[in-house]
């Protein structure tokens, strides 16, 4: 009886070839994913995503279902987020306390979480009791209360998106705006330029999820951001204070977990004029004003994870 090595004169006699399309998974993936013993009999085809396998009926019935394993659909999850803009005395009407320290106690299943302080501004340093997170068991009692927040004006939702994202797959939330600012890029004295550079402020939540086969928690790894752009410096170089924060937790299918503690500073620039006046040309500018105001409020964000 002839080897099963592919390079005996005997192995075209013993061995048949079958194609195996791939829908989950690449066929590359899926070759380099095999064992070694099995490579000499596979090769990977871009051509509808599937793996040629010559090799003796056994072994093509084993590639086979090695194949069919990898190939499973894979685990989707579908995160709902809410991300509330709550004031420092709607924050407390909440009645969410976000230490860590206390969290801790009462969900032992989390597994950590941390922070980072601000930049740029002493004045908002975040310590580890500034951020926190909660697995809520009842999101029904604080979605009636921020209900209640909105309705005074107290909390205002800046996003409710949902993402769905493959088990493990990261998933980003943004919520920035752009200001640009005038930055030297070199040349020499007779001849120098100037070009315009984006910075970004606002609000970004990074979000991985995995879920086993065998069990319907999720584990979450979550690192929301927040930056502000404060002002400039003497050369007109944004000063930029950004709060940080990562946290990984595990949670029930369809259970709640909420992040706070992360200062948010709006700058908001307001022109009021009188009709017509305000509008003359050269002159209007005696018949108008622009007011700066600086509103700081707190972020919660919740966020539902689902299984697909």
């Amino acid at each position: 009886m002839g080897s099963i090595s592919p390079k005996d004169p005997a192995f075209a006699l013993l061995s048949e070839t079958e194609v195996v399309t791939l829908a989950n998974i690449s066929s590359h993936n899926a070759v380099m994913s095999m064992s070694d013993f099995f490579l000499p009999y596979v090769k990977s085809s871009p051509i509808g995503n599937s793996v040629v396998i010559t090799a003796p009926p056994t072994i093509v019935e084993r590639i086979r279902q090695d194949l069919r394993k990898m190939d499973k659909a894979p685990i989707q999850i579908s995160i709902d987020v809410i991300v509330a803009e709550i004031s420092h005395e709607g924050a407390l009407q909440l009645g969410v306390d976000w230490s860590i320290n206390n969290r801790s106690n009462q969900h032992p299943r989390q597994a950590s979480g941390g922070g980072s302080p601000g930049i740029d501004n002493p004045a908002l340093e975040l310590n580890m009791s500034d951020f926190g997170s909660n697995i809520l068991s009842n999101v029904v009692d604080v979605q009636v209360d921020l209900q209640t927040l909105l309705v005074t004006g107290d909390a205002k939702i800046r996003a409710n998106p949902r993402i769905t994202a493959m088990n493990g797959r990261p998933a980003t939330i943004k919520l920035v705006r752009d200001e640009w600012f005038e930055a030297s890029s070199g040349g020499n004295q007779a001849l120098s330029y100037n070009t315009l550079q984006a910075i970004s402020s606002g609000i970004q939540l990074n979000i991985t999820a995995f879920v086993s086969d065998e069990s319907s928690e999720i584990t979450m790894y979550v690192f929301p951001q927040v930056g502000d752009v404060i002002g400039q410096n003497s050369e007109g170089l944004p000063r930029i204070n950004t709060r940080s924060a990562e946290t990984t937790v595990r949670v029930s299918d369809g259970e709640t977990f909420t992040i706070g503690g992360l200062s948010l500073e709006i700058k908001e620039t307001e022109e009021r004029k009188i009709p017509l006046l305000g509008s003359i040309p050269f002159l209007g500018y005696l018949f108008r004003y622009t007011s700066e105001s600086v509103r700081e409020s707190e972020v919660v964000i919740f966020v539902t994870p689902r299984i697909v």
